[in-house]
């Protein structure tokens, strides 16, 4: 509670009043808060009951020093545990859930023509104990374990993958798709793009071809995404009646000033950042006009052709409007300011520079404890006003939001399950998400939590714990322990948000009424008590 007060009085004399203070109110009665997982973050069984090897099993074994020396072969071990999985979430009242099938799990080969028998009957049965549970489920279909049989013809770089990728969904379609109700094509396309090359070529000769590569996978994702869509839309829809996502994931880029470059230089941010998939699917069928000038001439500059790709007539039709809601994962918060690249140093050709924009952070901004994301709670409504303002205020899913404690990894278990830090992340957090549904009219229904407990951090191994629950992955029976953010998230589902002790009535939006609302908030938030 200490903690909490002191970061209220950081807030109130270092921030601005008006924009954090905080809102008491509720969600829609319908909205589905819950949490998120990753097949291979937390299944294990790597190569149990027919399963084929993904590109990660093979990664973590022979490069090991990728993923601080660790794999997930057995990980959470949700494979056998996905029991106590729904248990978990049923104890703190999760009324969704949001996990990945294993691509290997259920197409050995990754392609369609052998059926893993086991891994159908595993997913089915995790469904199944979901819906006794009255917990809906949010199924992802590709979150980063590409099957390996695919390493030799580059994975997300060969054109094919659109078709394969077709193919793997379909069967999900058929097998799963009575029990589904929300499905996500891809998660995070943005970090496949940006990571996918390395894992395929090993070695990048230069710059330049890094982001042609990288722009050849965000194309060949976006078609496959599309594609899998109207597959569903033709031969699936009609009986099952579900709908269809991605899950992006963006940063916020705040302008470093007011100054017109600055403000134009972070709405090229964010037309790099989210703009190159969600403006194709939302809005028009093709990329954003900014994006694609800038690329072509930052090329035509280098003296090379341009490197970005385009799409046809017909593919415009096929991926415009190819989603029934808006998925997005957000952790980051940026400033962001005019970078002139002019046409002597043209020559990074590199995604992250092509749109003329440096990054950087506020030094009064908190830290959490691993890939130096910054706390920036009024970040994540002005993200979801974004989405309102450029994407036709579509339907919103926070499909990911959390953070890691600092110094967690090497706390004792004791400390671990304290977790006062996350709970006052989550609780700004979620409220900055109720500002922009009732403050920004954002059509906002639901929000994720990364992630269900503590599991594997792909480059970080074990040393990065997002999780509500605590696992000590040192000991066999990886049990699942709460921490105390779980109590936090059982009240606020319970309360469908943010109830005062005057019964719900909003703070005033002044610096003594944000003083007052913190004051009151330590003294009756009975979830952090």
């Amino acid at each position: 509670m200490i903690l909490f007060f002191l970061v209220c009085l950081f807030v109130l004399a270092s921030g601005e009043p008006e924009r954090d203070a905080f809102l008491y109110g509720k969600f829609p009665k319908d909205f589905l808060f819950g949490a998120s997982t990753a097949a291979f973050q937390i299944e294990g069984g790597w190569n149990a009951d027919g399963k084929g090897l993904s590109i990660y099993d093979v990664l973590t074994h022979q490069r090991p020093f990728l993923f601080k020396n660790q794999n997930a072969d057995v990980a959470a071990d949700s494979y056998h545990k996905y029991k106590e999985d729904v248990k978990i979430l049923k104890d703190y009242g999760a009324k969704a859930y949001r996990f990945s099938i294993s691509w290997s799990r259920v197409l050995p080969n990754g392609t369609a023509d052998k059926i893993n028998q086991p891994g159908i009957d595993y997913y089915n049965k995790l469904l199944d104990e979901l819906k006794a549970n009255n917990i809906e489920p949010l199924v992802t279909l590709y979150h980063w374990d590409l099957p390996f049989e695919f390493y030799d013809i580059g994975g997300w770089l060969n054109e094919s993958m659109v078709g394969y990728f077709n193919d793997y969904a379909k069967v999900c379609f058929k097998y799963f798709g009575s029990k589904v109700k929300k499905w996500i094509t891809i998660n995070e396309p943005l970090v496949i793009m940006e990571r996918h090359p390395f894992y395929m070529k090993g070695v990048i000769n230069n710059k330049t071809e890094q982001s042609i590569l990288q722009y050849r996978t965000m194309h060949n994702l976006i078609l496959a995404h599309a594609t899998a869509y109207r597959t569903y839309a033709k031969e699936f829809k009609p009986s099952q009646d579900g709908e269809i996502s991605l899950a992006l994931s963006s940063a916020w880029g705040e302008p470093k000033t007011s100054s017109k470059p600055d403000t134009d230089a972070a709405e090229r941010y964010m037309q790099f950042n989210l703009g190159i998939f969600a403006h194709p699917i939302y809005v028009d069928g093709d990329y954003p006009t900014v994006v694609k000038e800038y690329v072509a001439k930052k090329s035509a500059a280098g003296g090379i052709p341009n490197r970005f790709p385009s799409f046809t007539a017909e593919q415009k039709e096929m991926v415009k409007g190819s989603a029934d809601f808006f998925g997005v994962n957000h952790y980051d918060s940026l400033l962001i300011e005019y970078l002139d690249f002019n046409a002597r140093n043209a020559t990074p050709q590199e995604f992250r520079k092509d749109g003329n924009f440096n990054t950087s952070t506020n030094s009064s901004w908190e830290v959490t404890g691993v890939y130096d994301f910054k706390v920036v709670p009024w970040g994540m409504r002005r993200l979801l006003a974004f989405i309102k303002r450029n994407y036709k205020n579509p339907a919103v899913y926070v499909t990911e939001n959390g953070c890691m404690v600092p110094g967690e990894y090497t706390m004792t278990l004791e400390e671990r399950l304290n977790d006062d830090f996350r709970i006052s992340f989550y609780r700004r957090y979620i409220n900055e998400a109720l500002k922009a549904h009732l403050k920004d009219g954002v059509n906002l229904k639901g929000y994720m939590a990364w992630t269900l407990m503590d599991n594997f951090e792909w480059a970080e191994g074990y040393h990065a714990t997002f999780g509500l629950h605590s696992i000590n992955y040192s000991e066999p029976e990886r049990t699942r322990v709460p921490k105390k953010s779980v109590s936090f998230f059982k009240t606020l589902i319970e309360d469908n948000g943010f109830v005062s002790a005057s019964g719900g009535m909003a703070v005033r939006s002044t610096g003594l009424g944000f003083a007052a609302g913190c004051l009151l908030t330590v003294l009756t938030l009975k979830y952090v008590a």
